[in-house]
Parts: C-alpha cells; sequence; structure tokens
C-alpha cells in the first residue's frame, strides 16, 4: 500500500495524450506544382546564363587591340640610343671604339626603321592586320591581311616572352591548306587573352 498523500497526487494526476505530429501529405497536385517551380527556376537561370553570354560576345564581336604604346617606347629608346653613341664618337679618340659605336648605331638605326606596330581589329565580320611604323603620319593605313570570319577554320595560339605565335588555319577552295602567320611583338597578357577569346568565339560560331 502507498502513503496517503502520494496516493492523493497520483489520483490528481490527469493524463493528457499528445496529439500525433501534423505529417506533410504531399498529392500529386504539391508535386507537380514543386515540378514547375524548379522548372521555371532552371529557365530563368538559362536565361540569365544567355544574357550574360550575349554580353561577353558582344564584347568579343568587335575590338581594336595593338601594341602601340610598346612600339613607341622602344622606338624612342632606339632614338636616345642612337644620339648617346652619335655623341660618344664625337668625343671619343679611340678607333676601335669609334668602329664599334659606328656599327650599333647603324643596326640600331635599321631596327628603328624596322619597328612596326601591329593591330589587331575584329569588325565582327572579318578579322584585319595591319603594320605601320610608330611614327607615321597617314590616317589610313591598308590592311595587309584580312579575312572573313567564315574563312578562318582553325586557329593555333602560343605564347612566348615577349612574343606570340599566331597561326590561322584558312578554308580555301584549293586542295592545299592555307595558313597564315604572324608574330605579335609587346602584346600583354590580357591582350592575348582577348585576341584568344575572339578567334575562339569565331571558331565556336563557324557554319560549316
Amino acid at each position: 500500500m502507498l502513503p496517503y498523500t502520494l496516493q492523493n497526487s497520483l489520483n490528481n494526476l490527469k493524463f493528457v495524450k499528445q496529439k500525433p505530429l501534423n505529417r506533410v501529405k504531399y498529392t500529386n497536385k504539391t508535386i507537380f506544382n514543386i515540378n514547375t517551380l524548379h522548372k521555371t527556376q532552371q529557365k530563368k537561370e538559362e536565361i540569365s546564363k544567355t544574357k550574360y553570354n550575349q554580353i561577353n560576345y558582344l564584347t568579343i564581336d568587335s575590338m581594336k587591340i595593338s601594341n602601340y604604346r610598346l612600339t613607341r617606347r622602344i622606338a624612342y629608346l632606339l632614338i636616345i640610343s642612337i644620339i648617346a653613341s652619335v655623341f660618344i664618337v664625337i668625343i671619343s679618340k679611340n678607333m676601335t671604339v669609334d668602329i664599334a659605336l659606328s656599327v650599333l648605331c647603324i643596326l640600331l638605326i635599321f631596327f628603328l626603321l624596322r619597328l612596326q606596330c601591329i593591330v589587331f581589329e575584329n569588325s565582327g565580320n572579318c578579322i584585319t592586320f595591319r603594320k605601320h611604323h610608330p611614327f607615321t603620319l597617314k590616317r589610313f593605313i591598308p590592311p595587309f591581311i584580312e579575312l572573313p570570319q567564315s574563312s578562318i577554320k582553325d586557329y593555333d595560339f602560343r605564347k612566348g616572352l615577349g612574343v606570340s605565335h599566331l597561326t590561322l588555319k584558312i578554308n580555301s577552295q584549293r586542295k592545299k591548306k592555307m595558313v597564315v602567320k604572324l608574330f605579335l611583338l609587346g602584346f600583354t597578357n590580357s591582350q592575348n587573352k582577348k585576341i584568344i577569346s575572339s578567334l575562339q568565339f569565331i571558331k565556336l560560331n563557324r557554319k560549316d
């Protein structure tokens, strides 16, 4: 037998039944709604990606890149070197030094005259390469290579120390494969990346 106080406390206790937890019942309608929401979200993401790609392609589609700044600096450096060598030849009384500096001066003048600025242009329909001297006064510079984008089959771009090698494979009606090889001097890494992205865009969107 339990004590009287404990018996009364047990009699006064009220046992409350706990309600079962609410469980979500998935019907066919709710599953359909979830699927539709997921599909609409995927479509929105795809649309946003396509818009982003279109913006990138627009920036790639038309561009103009050149090594004008670097070639102009090299030209100024060559001019200063020529003036300094001529001044030393005038002052110096040593024959061997005069001969060596005069030969060096001739070589520097040759490099200065042969120095060329390269311009890469992508107008959206064709690719154009132009060459001109950094001190040229011509307003219009005719292109030395101009190719429609549809004619470019493939490309190969190799980076070097200050000089990049570009090879373009061209579609031609001849049996022989037509290849254009170019040396790009003085282009920065960002400029090289822009040229590669432009050529890659042409390659991917080429219609056979």
